[in-house]
């Protein structure tokens, strides 16, 4: 089997990346729920934009806002709701 080559492997169409969980739940919210969320996701990038640890300011974290979306029968990874805080997820990507 011959091998390809460098130029050729970097030439290759790659799937576009997969919808992020977070975008996929927006899509079934209401305009209303939409922009609470949204705006959840603006505290949490403030909050983090100080430096403080995560961990011990308490208040507005990732793993708070993945607690009131299943609390609210959104299935969501908490790995998906930190990503897209920090626009790292398939939103920014595509």
């Amino acid at each position: 089997m011959p091998k390809s080559s460098f130029v050729e492997d970097l030439k290759v169409d790659l799937a576009p990346a997969k919808q992020c969980g977070v975008e996929r739940v927006r899509s079934q919210m209401g305009a209303d729920d939409r922009t609470a969320l949204d705006a959840a996701f603006e505290k949490i990038r403030d909050k983090n934009s100080s430096y403080k640890s995560v961990q011990t300011t308490g208040g507005y974290t990732y793993k708070w806002l993945h607690d009131v979306l299943t609390k609210h029968g959104h299935v969501v990874s908490i790995r998906s709701v930190t990503k897209h805080s920090r626009k790292l997820c398939a939103c920014d990507v595509n």
